[in-house]
């Protein structure tokens, strides 16, 4: 399995992948192999990748986007990897979730929201991921040469890329 997983590992890497893609998949993927008392996925089909699929819906009750990460992650394996993609032509993605809608506060949660941190900067921080719609991960990678207030737009980096968004603070 070790040189099949540094094979997929190859693969997934030249197409693109990030590398949270890349360790979801062969984490996935392993845990197929593991299901499967360590056979090479070589000699399992479609019926394994059914019963194992089986398994995370029934028995660990995994949600949908959990279950289709590992769909995806199998097919990958046997579309790319294995180059046997007739071995999953016939296994279904499982149906999204429903859409869920966002919590929308009032006005007055909003003040308070705000209100919280005691120190200027920490209220800015919260001021500028609120009004921007920001994730943290984006708001902790500003730099001050990131705002342009002039334009009243900030430019938001994550992992190496850099986009711009108007805010309307």
């Amino acid at each position: 399995m070790e040189r099949l997983r540094d094979r997929m590992a190859v693969d997934l890497r030249l197409r693109g992948m990030s590398a949270v893609t890349q360790r979801m998949y062969l984490g996935c993927v392993e845990r197929f192999v593991v299901y499967h008392h360590r056979r090479s996925p070589k000699a399992l089909g479609e019926a394994e990748i059914r019963s194992f699929l089986d398994h995370l819906v029934v028995e660990r009750q995994l949600s949908r986007s959990t279950q289709r990460v590992h769909v995806a992650a199998i097919r990958f394996l046997y579309e790319v990897t294995l180059d046997r993609p007739f071995t999953v032509q016939r296994i279904p993605f499982p149906r999204r979730d429903g859409e869920r809608l966002p919590v929308i506060l009032s006005v007055a949660e909003v003040e308070r929201l705000l209100s919280v941190p005691s120190r200027p900067n920490h209220r800015a921080i919260l001021m500028t991921r609120y009004g921007a719609g920001l994730r943290v991960s984006e708001v902790c990678a500003l730099v001050p040469e990131d705002i342009d207030s002039q334009r009243m737009v900030i430019r938001v980096r994550e992992e190496g890329r850099a986009t711009r968004i108007g805010t309307s603070c």
